[in-house]
């Protein structure tokens, strides 16, 4: 957050419990947080700020524009679905590829939320040592521009 200080942000947890931890344990005055309750507002009131904001919030992974305003954002963990749902179960036990295509589609959309128009950009920091696993393991899943992304910061 302190790398960017003139830059608006994003954070996406995959989950409440995981957007709590970080409420829990991180504090910094640019960081709005946004539960369920009062999610429509924080995005709101995000959009609509001048200031640099950091929004925390479940689900800006996906239906979320702003182009040339979010510079950076960060994903805590790679977002795999919950297995704990009946249904997401039953079909990872039937097709183990559409468990890891589920993950990185959600991936591929968080990432191009700094990505808007091709000429808008931003840095996308993965803090799961799984997203390198499923970069190199599963490189056909991920489009190519994430690919030669990826490579460069695998690479160094």
């Amino acid at each position: 957050v302190d790398t960017y200080p003139n830059t608006k942000g994003l954070i996406h947890p995959h989950s409440y419990a995981m957007l709590h931890q970080l409420q829990d344990r991180l504090s910094h005055p640019r960081i709005v947080y946004a539960d369920w309750r009062q999610r429509r507002s924080a995005i709101a009131d995000f959009v609509r700020s001048k200031q640099a904001l950091v929004l925390c919030a479940c689900g800006v992974n996906e239906g979320f524009d702003l182009p040339y305003e979010v510079g950076f954002q960060v994903l805590p963990k790679v977002p795999y679905p919950d297995l704990g749902q009946p249904l997401v179960a039953a079909r990872c036990r039937n097709n183990r590829d559409w468990y890891l295509q589920e993950t990185v589609h959600a991936m591929v959309q968080a990432i191009g939320r700094v990505a808007r128009a091709p000429d808008d950009f931003g840095e996308t920091y993965i803090l799961d040592a799984a997203a390198q696993r499923l970069f190199t393991q599963e490189p056909d899943m991920w489009p190519a521009w994430i690919r030669r992304q990826a490579r460069e910061v695998l690479d160094d």
